[in-house]
């Protein structure tokens, strides 16, 4: 028995009633009558007693142990234990894919957080298991790349010359031009500094810096050709202004402090202000503590400290080779 709309009715009142309610654009609910006194395993009726349901039908007591213990066929068992072969297998064959996935989501976090150095480690590390990964390969270039490190970024292609040129593909591409384009300037541009045109040099380094900004290397270059260049039209203030702002990118560097101290030495030989003084003393003695840490940058350090020296007790701003004439060649730095 069926029951529509709440009514029970009998199989064929069922199979047509509800297709002449929708041709006339009604809608019933139909639904299948299950007497909960009669077993539906074994047929048998219980009277007045209602059954358990199982899976929604009534079953017996009997039958119910047969139903929920029911056995796996055979067939079913051995696909079961075929399979079970087949992933130990698969995990086995594949166990080099787990550390090198950990490595990738590793190194995509910390490309995530411009943490690129770490980036790069790890993108090295899913290529010592897997080479072939492209996404990889791309994601090591673009860290290094983004780490103002070209020369990194390039050895992440060596040994694979055939990529999908997706998305990821594409801008990395772009980072590879510009970086091109950026190192092709700086050479022009250090040739330039060499002949002594100190203008169009630090134009040209500048325009280096801007084609490729994550270079620390070149917008530090741009800045300090910038303040040479300064220095020789007499400007000293923007002499100052670029070298301090090559300075604050890296404190570190004796030879960059050495230059601000010269800078400050030239603010001091044009107005006599004391304050420049102590100022350029307090640079040069901050560039010797710095220079103590290399060889060859103590050596440079006692090329220019006579000269940023001669400055302060003078007053006269003379270049390197000017002061070389004089006194004999003690480094090249203004």
């Amino acid at each position: 028995m069926f029951a529509l709309d709440g009514k029970p009715v009998c199989g064929a009142c069922a199979a047509q009633r509800p297709a002449e309610q929708k041709s006339a654009g009604e809608k019933l609910q139909l639904g299948r009558i299950v007497d909960k006194t009669i077993c539906s395993v074994c047929k048998t009726d219980h009277g007045d007693t209602d059954l358990p349901l199982i899976g929604g039908l009534p079953v017996c007591e009997a039958c119910a142990h047969k139903v929920l213990a029911w056995p796996f066929p055979v067939w079913l068992k051995a696909a079961m234990a075929v399979l079970l072969l087949l992933l130990g297998w698969a995990l086995w064959h594949g166990r080099h894919y787990f550390p090198a996935g950990r490595h990738m989501v590793l190194g995509e976090r910390a490309l995530d957080h411009s943490d690129y150095r770490r980036a790069s480690d790890e993108f090295t590390q899913v290529l010592k298991f897997r080479p072939d990964i492209q996404k990889a390969i791309l994601l090591g270039a673009k860290a290094n790349f983004l780490a103002g490190d070209p020369d990194r970024a390039m050895r992440f292609f060596h040994g694979s010359a055939h990529y999908k040129h997706d998305a990821l593909y594409n801008e990395v591409m772009a980072l590879f031009k510009h970086s091109v384009d950026a190192v092709s300037k700086a050479r022009r541009a250090n040739e330039l500094d060499a002949a002594g045109k100190f203008d169009e040099a630090a134009r040209l380094m500048t325009e280096a810096a801007e084609e490729y900004p994550q270079s620390q290397n070149l917008v530090i270059t741009g800045q300090l050709y910038s303040a040479r260049a300064a220095f020789y039209r007499k400007d000293y203030d923007a002499a100052l202004r670029f070298t301090d702002a090559a300075w604050r990118s890296a404190p570190d560097d004796p030879n960059i402090t050495a230059s601000i101290a010269a800078a400050l030495a030239a603010k001091y030989a044009v107005t006599g202000e004391p304050q420049l003084r102590a100022q350029a003393e307090q640079m040069l003695e901050k560039a010797r503590q710095l220079s103590d840490r290399s060889p060859a940058d103590h050596e440079a350090y006692l090329a220019y400290a006579p000269r940023v020296k001669y400055r302060l007790d003078s007053r006269q701003i003379i270049d390197g080779a000017e002061y070389d004439r004089r006194f004999g060649k003690q480094g090249a730095q203004h």
